[in-house]
């Protein structure tokens, strides 16, 4: 009774972290996206608590059983009494075919066990876990090969431009500047357009690029445009010591074709995978001396690591699951350079690692 309670108690702590943080604005994404990871393990706890509380297993005093594990098929004998299977076991006995599970009594598999068999035996021992590789590993290769590989994006066309602009004066209450020119010229942009200005004196528009204004007020020869950032002294100066024109672009001249393209086919932040590697983090703060957001993040993966143990190298970390196929797929396929005994060479992981954090310790960051 006391793990129900406590299970009830976090589930609905969770269900609060986790509402909370779909509540936090947009902008704010680092603040929503911990809230709802911590919202999620605390649920997630929670689900392990109550499962283990209605499951065979309820006598055992531990307090939650991550046995997600399919168990030994066998052959019941005379006098055995059957336990109570988990709550999702009967569950699913319910509402699916009963030729897809295995026959208690008799010990034979179903159709289930077949298949997963068939696969290989680690995914009959552990199908959860795999299944949970498979879609973090499928959901790396496409953000990889269809959002960051493919090279589709085209510049966008030229924008028009309007030339001859001299600077007039600066509206000291509003911030607004003043621009005139001789002539109508060929375009003239509308009022609360957005534009470029950029300086006509310098070598290419990219480099005489001075930000982006808003057109408050404009006629045949005079232009007043507002900064929609607040402009640095150094840009003040150069307005009052220019003797040259400006230009008004009605497209930046920097092209960001790419990166705006990546940025509508980007579902998911590159920063998320970042925040999540619990090495980046540490040694981020240690390279920078100083404390990093993502070590909230961090710190959510070692607790989850605490409660499933590889949690993150074994479940969610595409490396990990390389290195998983690649056992499969060569190691044990490959006998020719297979050495009788363990090494020092089974501890460069190690190594790796107290070398990555002694780079940060010099400043210099190797992780990422």
């Amino acid at each position: 009774m006391k793990r129900v309670a406590l299970g009830a108690a976090l589930l609905l702590i969770g269900v609060a972290v986790l509402l909370a943080g779909a509540q936090t604005q947009d902008g704010n994404w680092p603040t929503r996206a911990l809230s709802i990871t911590f919202g999620g393990v605390l649920t997630a706890t929670a689900a392990l608590i109550l499962s283990s509380a209605t499951s065979r297993r309820a006598q055992s005093d531990a307090l939650f059983r991550a046995d997600h594990f399919l168990p030994f098929l066998r052959k019941k004998k005379q006098k055995e009494t059957l336990g109570l299977e988990s709550l999702p076991v009967r569950a699913a006995r319910k509402l699916l075919p009963s030729l897809l599970f295995a026959d208690r009594v008799t010990g034979k598999p179903g159709l289930l066990r077949r298949s997963l068999k068939r696969l290989g035996p680690t995914v009959l021992a552990a199908p959860l876990r795999r299944v949970v590789q498979a879609a973090c590993f499928g959901l790396f290769l496409w953000l990889f090969f269809c959002t960051l590989w493919p090279y589709s994006a085209q510049p966008a066309a030229p924008g028009k431009v309007a030339t001859g602009w001299q600077f007039q004066n600066l509206d000291g209450e509003a911030g607004d500047l003043t621009f005139a020119r001789s002539g109508s010229g060929d375009w003239r942009p509308a009022v609360g357009e957005r534009i470029f200005l950029v300086d006509a004196r310098a070598l290419d528009a990219v480099r005489g690029d001075f930000g982006q204004f808003e057109v408050v007020a404009v006629d045949d020869d005079t232009a007043s445009i507002a900064a929609t950032a607040a402009l640095a002294d150094e840009q003040i100066n150069a307005l009052f010591t220019s003797s040259g024109t400006w230009d008004f672009h009605e497209r930046a001249p920097w092209p960001c074709h790419y990166t705006d393209e990546l940025a509508n086919k980007e579902f998911i932040p590159a920063e998320t995978f970042l925040a999540i590697d619990p090495l980046l983090s540490l040694s981020t703060a240690i390279a920078s001396r100083s404390w990093v957001w993502s070590l909230a993040s961090a710190g959510i993966i070692l607790l989850v690591c605490v409660l499933i143990p590889r949690g993150f190298c074994g479940y969610l970390c595409p490396l990990g699951t390389l290195i998983d196929l690649f056992d499969w797929a060569i190691s044990r396929r490959t006998t020719r350079f297979n050495v009788a005994g363990d090494g020092w060479w089974v501890h460069i992981k190690y190594y790796l690692l107290a070398g990555t954090l002694v780079c940060a310790v010099f400043g210099v960051l190797v992780s990422g």
